[in-house]
């Protein structure tokens, strides 16, 4: 993430230092993979909406056994929820557009339930991610 970003892993009271750690390494790694996506993509329009649903449906295919516990570990939902809101902010256009934010959102409910469930999403998320990936290119 950029050196110069505003978040912090700061520990919860009562919560051990490596748990936090734990969950602000994972969103660099998540962080990395997005903008690794973001770079080889030569779209502007929803460029990082593309990164975030491509990154996340992968994480979803591939759920760990124990992922199931970050839908409910509030270092990590704080981390990740900080990490999505200063994104964001450096792509305010993505934050504004509905269709952009829908297809966030849909990406978002995939993930979750491979991570609550413990295992890897069900159906078929090549077809899923194909569909959020048309909402992200621009209406004709």
């Amino acid at each position: 993430m950029n050196p110069n970003s505003k978040i912090t892993h700061a520990p919860r009271p009562g919560v051990p230092a490596s748990a936090t750690e734990t969950s602000a390494a994972a969103v660099l790694r998540f962080d990395d993979a997005v903008r690794q996506r973001m770079a080889i993509d030569p779209m502007t329009y929803g460029r990082f909406s593309r990164a975030y649903i491509a990154t996340l449906l992968d994480a979803s295919r591939s759920a760990a056994a124990g992922a199931h516990t970050r839908c409910v570990d509030p270092d990590w939902i704080s981390a990740r929820r900080r990490w999505l809101h200063e994104r964001l902010q450096q792509h305010p256009e993505e934050g504004r557009d509905q269709r952009l934010i829908a297809s966030r959102y849909a990406a978002d409910g995939v993930w979750l339930q491979s991570a609550c469930m413990g295992r890897p999403a069900a159906g078929d998320t090549d077809r899923v991610l194909h569909a959020l990936m048309a909402m992200t290119r621009p209406a004709h």
